[in-house]
């Protein structure tokens, strides 16, 4: 996909990347949205990033709750996989209303937002919040109390902080044992960079197994939840798009760091002479996290492989080389 991109246009290299996974799409489309601003000296307005926020944190939030319904499936606790695909499943028929995608593609366009947010449809944003935070809290209730489940959870999969530091994994991974690394808080993208009054508070555990990785995720969905209404009730007036040129400027490098739901996404982008793509790289959450998973595995015993495989929930197709 890298290779594919070279010698294109801004606008037909960013159909590619924001294709390239369908977890992270929102993500991947800010992130190289925001490195091609950078070469070409466009200011997003800031409806325009208010929506590229919701967006992302939106995405968040069905990955987090259908992770967790993942690894409720990993566990054999197949209530908690049904109540976690039928949240995931709500959410994505609201993307689809909002952009026409139930992976919310559509939504970003280098220079702002494609689509704006109507009042019928921040209703719609509102009540399936709602929804989702009252389904969220009866499924980590049940899993909380069924000691047949924790038990599958507790000390499974450790990944001990020193080897996420020296690995460099980032996101939810990291977070579960230890690592208190955020780019919406340390890398300020969309929102984060012109909002002064939005803030995170990113969650931390320490054991750094499933059980970890399990609660981090609820924690991040309820906190996807709170400024999800907190950019609902404050979304700016204004344009959603500032006019990108036709070229960019030649020979100049963009760097955009974005939290996706697996982590911190890096996208690099340089112009060439004609003002195309010479070179995009990206460096997905998942790519830095997979050398993790065999570390967190070595302690498990081989029936709870999956378990500890879906506790990263990692992906496939934005790692290939």
């Amino acid at each position: 996909l890298e290779k594919r991109i070279e010698g294109r246009t801004l606008q037909d290299a960013f159909f590619v990347a924001e294709r390239t996974c369908g977890v992270c799409s929102v993500s991947h489309a800010v992130g190289f949205c925001e490195a091609s601003e950078q070469i070409a000296g466009v200011e997003v307005p800031r409806r325009a990033r208010a929506l590229r926020t919701i967006g992302l944190e939106l995405e968040r939030l069905y990955n987090h709750v259908g992770d967790i319904g993942n690894i409720a499936a990993g566990a054999s606790y197949h209530y908690g996989t049904s109540a976690g695909l039928r949240m995931k499943e709500a959410l994505q028929q609201l993307a689809e209303a909002l952009t026409g995608s139930r992976f919310l593609r559509g939504l970003v366009v280098p220079g702002g937002a494609r689509v704006d947010l109507t009042p019928a449809l921040a209703r719609a944003v509102e009540a399936a919040i709602a929804s989702t935070a009252e389904a969220l809290a009866s499924l980590m209730g049940r899993i909380e109390n069924n000691p047949t489940v924790t038990d599958r959870l507790d000390t499974t999969g450790v990944l001990p902080l020193k080897d996420a530091i020296a690995l460099g994994v980032t996101g939810v991974a990291a977070r579960a044992s230890g690592v208190d690394r955020d780019a919406r808080r340390d890398h300020p993208h969309a929102a984060w960079a012109t909002e002064r009054g939005l803030q995170v508070e990113v969650a931390i555990e320490t054991d750094g197994d499933v059980h970890a990785r399990t609660d981090v995720r609820a924690v991040e969905a309820r906190e996807s939840i709170r400024l999800l209404r907190v950019l609902l009730a404050s979304l700016p007036p204004g344009p959603i798009r500032a006019e990108m040129p036709a070229a960019l400027p030649p020979w100049r490098v963009g760097l955009a760091s974005i939290e996706s739901p697996r982590g911190a996404a890096i996208h690099w982008l340089r112009s060439d002479a004609a003002g195309r793509i010479d070179r995009y790289h990206l460096r997905s959450a998942s790519y830095a996290n997979w050398p993790a998973v065999p570390i967190a595995a070595q302690s498990a015993i081989v029936p709870d492989f999956p378990l500890v495989n879906k506790s990263f929930e990692l992906c496939y197709s934005c790692t290939d080389r």
